[in-house]
């Protein structure tokens, strides 16, 4: 979350919603009130609905990052809802496959790799358009909180290159190309990585 405010600021965060405020670390909070970003606590009883309603009624793009619900999916934002999950999609993902237990399986399978993925979302769990993949290769002497760290350095870059190839390609109004953002998301990916300036986990 801190990542992406501080690496973005080219957009307008209209308001951050969570499932757990217990889980937003103080800095974080103290930026959103610095900025003056609305937060919008789903643990206050309001439905799922009547949140994502009231939160994203005037932005063009929803990310989600560690969202823990099901989101339903309003008319109107097809394709303009962004996720990342912490593995190689299709690898270790779905239904209650979220945050450290997806390191766990990564593990406990003896797999060389593991990464990140961030895409689109659908009605269904991780099963939306794939943007971009960043890799991570598995040392031997890793547990499951190594490797979450190594990730998570990976998600720091993959995230916001997704974010910026869909504003690049983004106009209101406008059918939305999947296929042009998910071709200019990688081929940034590529020049970063040929340049050097973001090399993968290795």
């Amino acid at each position: 979350m801190l990542n992406l405010l501080l690496e973005l600021p080219e957009y307008t965060i209209c308001c951050v919603v969570t499932t757990n405020r217990n889980a937003l670390r103080l800095d974080v909070l103290q930026l959103l009130h610095r900025r003056d970003i609305p937060l919008v606590d789903k643990s206050s009883g309001a439905s799922e609905m009547e949140c994502v309603s009231a939160a994203f009624f005037h932005a063009d793009l929803i990310c989600l990052a560690g969202f823990l619900k099901k989101l339903q999916i309003t008319d109107g934002y097809e394709d303009r809802v962004l996720n990342i999950h912490p593995s190689l999609i299709p690898a270790f993902c779905g239904e209650g496959m979220y945050g450290n237990k997806v390191h766990d399986h990564a593990i406990a399978s003896g797999v060389q790799y593991s990464g990140c993925t961030v895409h689109f979302c659908d009605p269904d769990y991780d099963t939306g358009a794939i943007i971009l993949q960043r890799l991570v290769k598995i040392q031997e002497n890793w547990d499951s909180h190594a490797l979450a760290d190594a990730v998570f350095e990976q998600e720091k870059i993959a995230y916001p290159i997704a974010i910026r190839a869909f504003g690049e390609n983004y106009e209101r109004g406008k059918r939305i190309d999947l296929n042009r953002i998910i071709k200019q998301a990688r081929e940034i990916q590529r020049l970063l990585d040929t340049q050097g300036t973001h090399p993968a986990h290795d």
